[in-house]
C-alpha cells in the first residue's frame, strides 16, 4: 500500500485525574545533591512502585480539598495487587456531604465506572496507560514539575518543593507542591497542592495524605461481567480496531457476559474482548472530567492474535473487503452522517493493512520451499488480491474526492497535491508492471541451474525485465528505471559525481584490498587445527534459532543502552522464520508488517549462519526507530552490516584468537568484495537502463567485458557475470549499489571500536539505530553519530591501515 495514502483518524483524549504526584528520590552519599537541570529525577530503587506495593501491601492516596470549587470534595485512591497478583486501582470521589459523585475500579486494562445518578460505564483502558498514568500514582519522576527552591532536610524528613506551569497567557495556572518524605524509608507521608492563577489567586487546594499497607475493602463499583445486570443497560461504544494511527470509530454494542462480546454492524461477525488485551496506544475518553460520566462512550479494541507466520488469505476475505470498499465509496459519496463514512473507511484502513501483510505471509510460504505449488498458489493469490484490492481502494478514495460531499470536503481537507496525485496515478498500469516483474522473477527461480543454456535464458528473462522496468519508471514520472529506483524506492541523495567517486576509488583500492583479505584468510585458516575447526563451525551454525546461543546471547547482553530490549525481542516474541528445505529460496531479510505493528525475518536453508543472523537483527532492531520509507537503503543496510562489524569486536577475546582472526579476515574480504561485486552490478545496471538505444540479450556480456577492463579483470567475464551478476539482477533490481556504501561505511564500526573501545562503537552504533534525523545526506548522518563516509578517500586508507592491508 502507498504510504502517502493518509490514514485520517479522529483523536481521543483518556481522561484521567491520576498522575497529579510526582516521586521524591535522593542521591546516596554524604549530602544531599540534585542537578541543575530544570525537570529533576532523583532515583532510588526502593521508590520503585513494584517494590513498594509488594512490601507495603496497598497504598492509598487521599485528596482533601480545602479551597476551590471541589472545597469539602474528598478524593481516595488506593493501589492494591488482587488476589492473582495484578495491580489494581480503586478510586472514589465523594462530595461535601460524603455522597459518592463517582467511582472508577481499574483492574487487568478494564476501567468500569458508576456515577451519582447509576449510570455505568465500562472502558478498556490500556495497559500501557494504566501501568504509567495509573499504577505509578505517588511515584513518577518530576515529568514537568521544576524544583523551586532547595531541598529542606529536618531530621528525619525531608521537604522538597515543585511547581508546574500549566496553559499560556490569561488561562496560565501553576500547580505547585510541597512533598514531605521520610528520610529512612524515602516514602511520602503527606503534601499540599495548590493551583494558582496568574494574579496569585487560589483556584484549587488540597491536603493530601499517603498509606501503606491499608486493607482493600470491597469495590464501591460493579466488576465488569455484573455491570449489565440486564438487557436494558447494554449501551453503545466505539471500537478502535487498529493500534495508533488506524483506529477506528464503529459503533457497537455491550451485551451481557463475562467477556464482552462484541457484535459488528458491518460484517455480523464478532470481537470478543479478553483481559489483559493489549489495546490502542492513543485511545481516549473524549469527554471532560466531572462530566465524562454522562453519556460516555466505551472504547475497546477487537481480538488481534499476536503476530502470526501463518498464511491464512481467503476469497470470504476478498469478498469482504469488496463489501468494505463499496461501503466506503457509497457513504463517503453521499449525504450518510460523516461519522458512518469515516467508520466505514476506517475499518477498511485495517483489512487493507490486512491484506498487506498477507501479500508479506504468502511470499513467506513460497520462499519455505519454492517447488512446491502450494507455496506459488498462495504468493500468486495474495499479490493478485493485494493489487485488485489496492486499485479498488485508490479508486474509492477518487470517487469519494470527486463527489464533493460533504464528508469529502472534511476528508480531503489538508491533502497536499502530492498526496491527491496518488487518486490520479494510472494504477492498472503500474500494478501490471509489478505483476510481471514477480512472474519474471517466478520463470528466473524456475530455470534450471544446471542447463547449458541457464546464462541464455536469464539474459532473456532480464531483456524483458528492462523493458517493463523502464515502462514502470515512466508511468511514476522518470526518464529511466535507473533514476526511478534509486530516487523512488531507495531514497538515494548522492549526486552522480559522488557516485562517479566512488565508482573511481573502487577501482583504484577495493580489488587489492580483497585479495590481500583473502590471502590473509588463506594464511590464518591453515593454522587451524582440527579442534579450532570445531570450534569455527560450532560459532557460525550451531543452535543460531535460540537466544540461548552462547554468542548470540552475550552479544545482546553487551549492551546496556537499550538495544539490548530490542534484538532480544526478536527471538522472545518467535519473530525470526528459518526454513528447513532444501528448496528454500536463496535469502535471508527483514520486513515490517504495519498491520501488527512489528518487524519479521526470514532465513533460507542456506543462509542461517550466525553473521547471517546478526545482519537481519540489525535490520530489524531499526524497525523500533524508523520506518523505510522515510529513509534511504543504504541507512537502512549500515544498520544491519554494522551490527555484523560489532557482533565481530565482541567476539574479540570471547573466542580463540586464531578462530577470530580467521573470522576476521574472511569478513573483511567477503566485504570488500560484495563492495567490488556491488560496484560492477551497479556499473552494468546503470549502463543498461540509462542507454539511449537499448541493449538486446546478446549485448550484454560484450557490455560486461567492458566494465571488468574497466576495473582491471580480463579473462574472467563468466566468473564475474554468470557467477554473480546475472544471479542478482534479476531479483533485486538497481540495488546493489546501496551494499556499496553500506558495506563501506559498515566497517567504520569495527574501526571505531578498535581505535576507540567497544563502549564507544556501542554507543555510535545505538545513535545509528535512534538518533539519527532522516533529512540529513547519508554523508551527513555518518559524520553525525561519528563514524566515516564511504565517498572519502581517507576512508579507505584508514581500512588499509587498521587492518593491515
Amino acid at each position: 500500500m502507498k504510504s502517502k495514502i493518509k490514514l485520517l483518524v479522529v483523536g481521543f483524549v483518556l481522561s484521567c485525574i491520576l498522575g497529579l504526584v510526582g516521586c521524591t528520590n535522593v542521591s546516596m552519599g554524604t549530602g544531599i545533591k540534585l542537578s541543575s537541570e530544570a525537570t529533576h529525577s532523583v532515583v532510588k530503587t526502593v521508590n520503585d512502585r513494584d517494590v513498594i506495593l509488594a512490601r507495603h501491601d496497598n497504598y492509598q492516596v487521599v485528596y482533601n480539598f480545602q479551597d476551590g470549587d471541589m472545597k469539602g470534595f474528598s478524593a481516595e485512591y488506593l493501589y492494591y495487587y488482587d488476589a492473582n497478583g495484578n495491580q489494581g486501582v480503586d478510586y472514589l470521589l465523594s462530595d461535601a456531604n460524603g455522597e459518592m459523585v463517582a467511582a472508577t475500579s481499574i483492574v487487568d486494562g478494564l476501567k468500569y465506572s458508576i456515577d451519582n445518578t447509576g449510570n455505568k460505564t465500562l472502558t478498556i483502558h490500556p495497559e500501557s496507560n494504566f501501568n504509567d498514568e495509573a499504577a505509578k500514582f505517588g511515584f513518577s519522576n518530576f515529568d514537568v514539575q521544576t524544583l523551586d527552591g532547595e531541598v529542606e532536610f529536618h531530621g528525619d524528613t525531608l521537604v522538597l518543593l515543585t511547581k508546574e506551569v500549566i496553559g499560556e497567557g490569561e488561562e496560565q495556572q501553576t500547580a505547585s507542591y510541597r512533598y514531605v518524605v521520610d528520610y529512612e524509608s524515602f516514602l511520602l507521608t503527606s503534601a499540599v497542592y495548590t493551583l494558582t492563577a496568574t494574579d496569585g489567586s487560589v483556584i484549587e487546594k488540597a491536603d493530601i495524605s499517603f498509606g501503606y499497607g491499608i486493607d482493600k475493602e470491597e469495590s464501591a463499583v460493579s466488576p465488569y461481567d455484573q455491570i449489565f445486570s440486564d438487557s436494558e443497560d447494554a449501551i453503545f461504544f466505539t471500537l478502535i480496531l487498529n493500534p495508533g494511527e488506524n483506529s477506528s470509530a464503529l459503533k457497537f454494542s455491550v451485551t451481557e457476559g463475562t467477556d464482552v462480546a462484541v457484535a459488528d454492524s458491518l460484517t455480523d461477525g464478532s470481537y470478543t474482548l479478553y483481559k489483559n488485551y493489549d489495546c490502542t496506544k492513543d485511545i481516549v475518553d473524549s469527554s471532560e472530567y466531572l462530566s465524562y460520566y454522562n453519556g460516555a462512550k466505551i472504547y475497546a479494541c477487537p481480538t488481534k492474535e499476536q503476530f502470526s507466520f501463518d498464511f491464512t488469505l481467503t476469497e470470504e476475505d476478498v469478498e469482504h473487503m469488496e463489501y468494505l470498499i463499496e461501503t466506503f465509496t457509497t457513504l463517503g459519496s453521499g449525504t450518510a452522517f460523516w461519522e458512518d463514512a469515516e467508520d466505514a473507511r476506517i475499518m477498511m484502513e485495517d483489512r487493507m493493512g490486512y491484506f498487506v501483510h498477507q501479500y508479506y505471509m504468502g511470499q513467506v510460504k513460497y520462499y519455505l520451499d519454492i517447488t512446491k505449488q502450494e507455496g506459488k498458489d498462495a504468493f500468486t493469490f495474495a499479490e493478485e488480491s493485494y493489487h485488485n484490492a489496492y486499485n479498488a481502494y485508490i479508486d474509492a478514495y477518487r470517487e469519494v474526492y470527486e463527489s464533493e460531499s460533504e464528508y469529502s470536503e472534511w476528508l480531503f481537507a489538508d491533502w497536499t497535491e502530492e498526496d491527491l496525485a496518488i487518486l490520479y496515478e494510472d494504477n492498472e498500469a503500474i500494478t501490471e508492471c509489478e505483476s510481471i516483474n514477480s512472474q519474471l522473477e517466478q520463470e528466473y527461480n524456475d530455470l534450471n541451474p544446471n542447463s547449458a543454456t541457464w546464462s541464455q535464458d536469464v539474459d532473456a528473462i532480464f531483456e524483458r525485465l528492462v523493458a517493463n522496468n523502464q515502462r514502470l519508471a515512466a508511468l511514476n514520472g522518470y526518464d529511466n528505471a535507473y533514476e526511478y529506483y534509486s530516487v523512488e524506492v531507495f531514497g538515494r541523495v548522492y549526486t552522480a559525481e559522488e557516485r562517479a567517486n566512488l565508482s573511481s576509488l573502487i577501482k583504484k583500492y577495493a580489488l587489492n584490498f580483497t585479495n590481500t583479505a583473502i590471502a590473509m584468510y588463506r594464511e590464518y585458516a591453515t593454522t587451524l587445527n582440527n579442534s579450532d575447526k570445531g570450534k569455527y563451525s560450532d560459532l557460525m551454525y550451531n543452535n543460531l534459532r535460540s537466544k540461548d546461543n552462547e554468542y548470540i546471547g552475550g552479544y545482546i547482553n553487551s549492551y546496556s543502552n537499550g538495544l539490548e530490549v530490542k534484538m532480544s525481542r526478536l527471538y522472545d516474541e518467535k519473530l525470526a522464520k528459518f526454513a528447513n528445505s532444501n528448496s528454500s529460496m536463496g535469502t535471508a531479510y527483514a520486513n515490517y508488517s504495519s498491520y501488527y505493528e512489528e518487524g519479521f525475518t526470514f532465513f533460507g536453508r542456506e543462509y542461517q549462519e550466525i553473521f547471517t543472523i546478526i545482519h537481519e537483527m540489525g535490520h530489524y532492531i531499526s524497525f523500533n526507530s524508523y520506518s523505510l520509507s522515510d529513509m534511504g537503503y543504504d541507512l537502512a543496510e549500515t544498520h544491519s552490516q554494522a551490527n555484523e562489524w560489532m557482533f565481530l569486536s565482541y567476539l574479540n577475546g570471547k573466542i580463540d584468537k586464531d578462530v577470530h582472526n580467521v573470522i576476521r579476515t574472511y569478513n573483511l574480504a567477503n566485504s570488500m568484495n560484495a563492495v567490488f561485486l556491488g560496484m560492477l552490478v551497479d556499473e552494468f545496471e546503470y549502463r543498461v537502463y540509462t542507454a539511449e538505444t537499448p541493449y538486446t540479450a546478446s549485448q550484454y556480456r560484450g557490455l560486461m567485458e567492458e566494465i571488468l577492463l574497466e576495473f582491471g579483470i580480463m579473462n574472467e567475464t563468466q566468473s564475474y557475470y554468470d557467477g554473480y551478476v546475472q544471479r542478482v539482477v534479476v531479483l533485486s533490481p538497481i540495488y546493489y549499489l546501496n551494499y556499496v556504501t553500506s558495506g563501506l561505511a559498515s566497517m567504520g564500526f569495527y574501526l571505531v571500536a578498535e581505535e576507540q573501545g567497544y563502549e564507544t562503537a556501542q554507543e555510535v552504533y545505538r545513535k545509528l539505530q535512534e538518533d539519527v534525523d532522516l533529512s540529513m545526506t547519508y554523508s551527513e548522518i555518518l559524520a553525525d553519530i561519528g563514524c566515516y563516509s564511504p565517498f572519502e578517500k581517507e576512508t579507505f586508507l584508514l581500512i588499509k591501515d587498521v587492518f593491515g592491508l
